[in-house]
């Protein structure tokens, strides 16, 4: 005797095999990013300077400390 086709549970599998690996590779995708965005840059802590007399790139210097030194500049537009 051989086995019936007629299982209740046909169709259920036949949708596991057909969108079980799309739904595992958007879970997966959706953990990365998850992972991505809970671990990426929040310990950059840079201090922001709204006096303009933060830290500048050697050889470089701010229009204050050019000012005390009795620079003449001319900034371009």
């Amino acid at each position: 005797m051989e086995p019936s086709t007629d299982r209740p549970n046909g169709g259920r599998s036949r949708q596991l095999r057909r969108y079980g690996p799309l739904v595992a590779i958007v879970v997966i995708a959706a953990v990365v990013g998850g992972v991505v965005l809970l671990t990426s840059g929040g310990d950059d802590k840079k201090e922001i300077s709204t006096s303009g007399e933060g830290k500048a790139p050697r050889g470089a210097i701010t229009y204050s400390q050019a000012k005390k030194q009795g620079l003449n500049l001319e900034f371009s537009k």
